[in-house]
């Protein structure tokens, strides 16, 4: 058995505390993802090509349907599109119709811009038709 000095037990103790405790509070969870001013996930399907990082392109909103329990996305006219930005690097630049999660970034050019957060690799098709 593995015997440690009253220090080092300490500092196991110590982190082990902080780890459950950063477990169950479901804030440290959301924390990579949500704004600590209220934003949440927005669900997107690209409505262009990604033109790649830190380009702007547009996208269209998602609405949750309760019966089907899939997507699907506002109006797919030119006057529902939303700026979106990808900040990633190193991931793919998929086609028209990929989907992905962002939250709202205030912006001056735009009003306000969707930062991805998270994008499928491959496109299954537009979203829109």
């Amino acid at each position: 058995m593995v015997q440690f000095d009253e220090q080092s037990a300490g500092r196991i103790s110590t982190s082990v505390r902080y780890t459950e405790r950063r477990t169950r509070n479901s804030r440290s969870r959301r924390g990579r993802w949500g704004n600590p001013r209220g934003g949440r996930l927005i669900r997107f399907c690209l409505a262009e090509n990604h033109p790649g990082r830190g380009i702007v392109f547009e996208v269209y909103l998602g609405v949750w349907d309760p019966s089907d329990h899939t997507w699907s996305f506002q109006g797919c006219s030119a006057s529902d599109k939303e700026k979106a930005i990808d900040w990633f690097n190193g991931g793919t630049h998929p086609d028209v119709g990929a989907q992905g999660w962002g939250v709202w970034k205030p912006s001056d050019e735009h009003g306000r811009i969707l930062a991805s957060v998270e994008i499928d690799c491959e496109s299954p098709g537009p979203c829109c038709e």
